[in-house]
């Protein structure tokens, strides 16, 4: 449709699918790498009837083939969950769905199924993301050896095609076009684990899927959640906002995967200082003489050489130490 056209910025007749009939013709994929597309196209069929169509699945083949051809990556299971969306919007001629398909993974999505993805660093952020906004939930997860890919890895590959209904999952991939707002899918993600918490939770062994299903979803608890997670990101540090889009969204450095690994939690820098989110707590380290002379407006004095006595070293004299 124009809408998505111009939400994606293309021209839908451009030449990103030129090539295309010339493939049809004289390309060819490894038929391993071609037989778990096809299967995966079939298996489709399951969850959406559109693709129970033999022409359809077919095209749905073809046109994930050329992506994996074109850009030269490996097919990834989950690529034809992000292009199926594409095929129901209207679109006058395959090409054009192709060709906001691929606007759309460059958009959203550009490293995602790369040789070097960064579908494992989205899960590693989304843990220090539930480390911060909530740390008792990521302490319950983690004593339950409940790793974030085990249910979130599928979120990122398929940007939640494999969680959400169509008709649902364009509302979420147009707000987050409209809004420019690409690092919103990993506060989404934090959302439906604070939600789905209990579900979580209660599994009986860590070997035991940890699947959210989101079928049931209506347009209005779409959008709360969305809000929910919108609120959350204005609550991040904006230095960490930038780590996401460095390390998701761009060639990460070094450096960038080096903060990530080595922080326990979210990094805050002075010009985060400056205009402090909502909700956050300065705490300073000082010394009490030194924060008479002068500190940040609102902020607490806890001393880093402050004595702390608990109830039972008070009553045999003795004196403990705490730093904050």
């Amino acid at each position: 449709m124009t809408r998505w056209s111009k939400l994606l910025g293309i021209d839908v007749t451009a030449k990103s699918s030129a090539g295309l009939d010339y493939f049809v013709e004289h390309s060819k994929l490894d038929p391993r790498e071609q037989g778990a597309i096809r299967a995966d196209c079939e298996l489709l069929q399951r969850r959406l009837h559109y693709f129970k169509e033999t022409d359809l699945r077919n095209t749905l083949e073809l046109l994930a083939s050329y992506y994996v051809h074109t850009e030269k990556v490996t097919y990834a299971s989950g690529l034809h969950e992000v292009l199926a969306p594409f095929f129901l919007m209207g679109f006058r001629s395959f090409k054009s769905v192709y060709a906001c398909f691929l606007a759309f993974v460059k958009k959203m999505m550009p490293r995602v199924f790369l040789r070097e993805g960064s579908v494992e660093v989205s899960c590693k952020l989304l843990h220090t993301l539930l480390l911060y906004h909530e740390p008792g939930l990521c302490s319950a997860l983690d004593a339950r050896m409940l790793n974030t890919a085990s249910f979130a890895e599928k979120w990122f590959l398929t940007l939640y095609a494999d969680t959400i209904d169509v008709p649902l999952l364009l509302a979420f991939w147009e707000l987050c076009l409209k809004e420019n707002n690409v690092t919103l899918p990993h506060f989404f993600a934090v959302v439906l684990i604070k939600h789905h918490k209990d579900q979580l939770l209660s599994r009986k062994s860590p070997k035991e899927p940890a699947r959210i299903n989101l079928t049931e979803l209506d347009l209005d608890q779409l959008d709360a959640l969305c809000q929910e997670a919108i609120t959350l990101q204005l609550q991040t540090p904006a230095s960490f906002l930038q780590l996401i889009e460095a390390l998701v969204f761009s060639q990460p450095q070094a450096q960038d995967l080096m903060v990530l690994n080595s922080h326990f939690s979210l990094s805050v820098t002075p010009e985060d200082m400056q205009a402090p989110k909502p909700g956050m707590v300065i705490i300073d380290l000082r010394v009490a003489a030194e924060y008479q002379k002068g500190h940040y407006p609102c902020s607490f004095n806890i001393a880093a050489d402050l004595n702390i006595t608990t109830g039972k070293e008070a009553s045999s004299g003795q004196r403990s130490y705490g730093m904050f």
